[in-house]
């Protein structure tokens, strides 16, 4: 009997945005044969239902109840449902009075984290940190590969001067990186990670990778853990963005169908799922700083990001050094905000058309120039990639011509990942 964790109490909570339209309330909570089951029902209308275990107001920690099963971590529709938990396989040896606090989210105002199976049609989850992924959380490569990882960018209300401070070298880009101000009218989620091979050929249906920086330049099969290159604007995103066609300056273009894009879409239910315009890539990327980098003014070196550290290819790299091809995208400490590989690895493609950045004055939702007369041919690309010789490369405010959609150009060292507003 000492081994098992004694639970007593429930309480029901609801998180919104201005206005809390969902309702859960806890109707009966059970323990029998080391199962935890706790009956709630949800009104008004669908919500994200997660739930807590406290201890004197505490929480015990989600590493210890990510064996959670039923209607939890996920987008739950009005009605009766509930929760079981095995505290004796996550939390065992304890004895506690233990507290259940189930929360309902509205979908304007979800948790931070959504992780989206791969595997499976339509099977999206939410967690509140990563500590409550299951199974080993982010150490499990199962991440970075069978599943793919978001976390929320709390954007609506915010600016940031997006491109390089007044003081800041001017940039060897093409275009100009002058400063001006943008501000979000909304929250998006954005991968953690640059989509990587396994999860490219996951949702791509195919057998086998099309990337270039494979086995053969890894050593071992780790390359599916790399991110996804030698990919065409069209396979990833395609479609009329802004203008693309030459005619539409619609901004919400779908994009072509058979892409990375619009299978991903397709598989999971995420309509609002993209690329991410190149705005929410530096916010992102910056995570509250106003520095060349996210740690500040001092140039990256090659402890902080997958950068081209002046040794040239000579036919095939040796195993181990960290030059001139990709690595694995946890590889590298993430931002402060939980992102990794902003910096190095492989550009990642933006949906905007590649120009120079806007006039100073403020701007909103800014997702890049109008293409309606078609003179744009090429998307911007930002975070340096592994091949460019130059800290300059790799700053946050750095941005460049990417992949040239109308001659279907191909880029071994162009990426992307992926994005997804909230509505």
């Amino acid at each position: 009997m000492n081994t098992k964790a004694f639970v007593f109490g429930l309480v029901a909570a609801t998180a919104g945005w201005l206005v809390a339209a969902p309702m859960v309330s806890v109707t009966r909570m059970t323990q029998k044969n080391g199962v935890v089951q706790i009956d709630y029902a949800l009104s008004g209308e669908a919500a994200i239902v997660t739930v807590d275990f406290q201890t004197d107001g505490v929480s015990i920690g989600e590493a210890n109840f990510t064996n959670l099963d039923g209607d939890v971590n996920k987008l739950v529709a009005t009605g009766s449902h509930s929760i079981t938990w095995q505290p004796n396989k996550s939390w065992p040896n304890r004895r506690a009075r233990v507290k259940a606090v189930v929360k309902a989210w509205t979908q304007a105002n979800p948790p931070d984290y959504m992780v989206v199976d791969l595997t499976q049609p339509n099977t999206v989850n939410y967690y509140v940190s990563t500590n409550a992924l299951p199974n080993g959380g982010l150490a499990n490569d199962d991440y970075r590969l069978s599943k793919m990882v978001f976390r929320k960018v709390a954007a609506r209300g915010q600016q940031f001067r997006m491109g390089r401070a007044l003081n800041e070298k001017a940039s060897t880009a093409t275009y100009a990186e002058h400063p001006v101000l943008v501000s979000f009218s909304e929250d998006y989620y954005l991968g953690i990670y640059p989509v990587t091979q396994k999860q490219l050929m996951l949702v791509q249906n195919l057998s086998d990778s099309p990337c270039h920086f494979k086995a053969n330049f890894y050593g071992n099969d780790e390359y599916l853990m790399g991110p996804f290159e030698n990919q065409t604007f069209n396979a990833i995103r395609g479609g009329a963005w802004r203008g693309g066609d030459g005619t539409t300056a619609s901004s919400s273009a779908a994009p072509a169908a058979g892409s990375l894009v619009a299978n991903f879409r397709d598989l999971t239910g995420l309509d609002q799922a993209d690329l991410p315009t190149e705005a929410q890539w530096e916010f992102a990327c910056r995570a509250g700083s106003t520095t060349k980098y996210w740690w500040g003014d001092a140039a990256i070196t090659k402890d902080q990001g997958n950068i081209n550290q002046g040794v040239p290819p000579a036919g095939g790299e040796a195993i181990g050094s960290f030059s001139y091809r990709s690595t694995r995208v946890d590889a590298y400490p993430p931002n402060p905000w939980g992102f990794y590989d902003f910096y190095g690895n492989v550009e990642e493609l933006c949906l905007d058309w590649a120009k120079s950045l806007p006039g100073r004055a403020p701007v909103c939702d800014y997702a890049g120039p109008d293409n309606s007369d078609g003179s744009i041919e090429t998307h911007v690309t930002k975070g340096g990639g592994c091949q460019r010789l130059g800290v300059d490369y790799y700053r946050s405010a750095w941005h460049n011509m990417g992949l040239n959609q109308k001659n279907n150009q191909v880029r071994g060292v162009v990426g992307a990942r992926l994005c997804c507003t909230i509505r």
